[in-house]
């Protein structure tokens, strides 16, 4: 049996308003450990701060197998190292 860490995938969305296109669009990412998911965040944020870009949802995902998956919400936690 698999390692219970290497089930599981952490996702976050940073979102921001298109000038040109006046509407909201978003940026998905799906790492493999929380410290990528965390540090790439940090990365983006920087690169689309002109952009005014924030972090809008950040999840984990375990797979529990046999096509079925558990997910958490981790928002405030991801905030919170961020700040």
């Amino acid at each position: 049996m698999k390692n219970k860490e290497n089930k599981m995938i952490y996702y976050a969305t940073l979102a921001w308003e298109d000038p040109v296109i006046e509407r909201m669009v978003s940026k998905t990412i799906r790492r493999d450990t929380y410290k990528d998911l965390v540090d790439d965040i940090k990365e983006l944020l920087k690169r689309y701060q002109p952009r005014d870009a924030e972090l809008e949802t950040c999840a984990i995902e375990e797979n529990l197998g046999d096509g079925i998956s558990s997910w958490e919400d981790i928002t405030e936690k991801v905030q919170k190292e961020l700040n």
